[in-house]
């Protein structure tokens, strides 16, 4: 650096076409960061985990919430049949739960 940029008896320009091959690969990071992006990101990530995610997302999530939709719309079929209007109804099937869930305690519970 002395000799070039004090006493200027070698020129900088020419120092870097010299060395322009170690300067790339320097100031590239010794293309970690590409060797980084091309195999663990792109190979491993998107190739091998992303594909993996998506396949169970559209096989497993997706159906799983198909299925609940279908069978809480099935429910709900039914249950408006239950809708009468009459209170008396009503609080039969509230009494009914209770007895239920009292007899339900009284066997299991502990």
């Amino acid at each position: 650096a002395y000799l070039m940029y004090q006493r200027k008896t070698i020129s900088a320009e020419a120092m870097g076409r010299r060395f322009r091959p170690i300067y790339t690969l320097f100031f590239r990071k010794y293309y970690f960061d590409e060797l980084y992006e091309d195999i663990l990101v792109r190979r491993f990530f998107y190739g091998g985990v992303a594909q993996l995610l998506d396949w169970m997302d559209r096989n497993w999530v997706d159906r799983v919430n198909v299925g609940i939709a279908r069978w809480t719309g099935r429910i709900g079929s039914g249950m408006k049949q239950a809708q009468t209007g009459q209170a008396q109804v009503y609080g039969l099937g509230i009494a009914g739960g209770v007895i239920i869930a009292l007899a339900a305690f009284l066997i299991w519970g502990t």
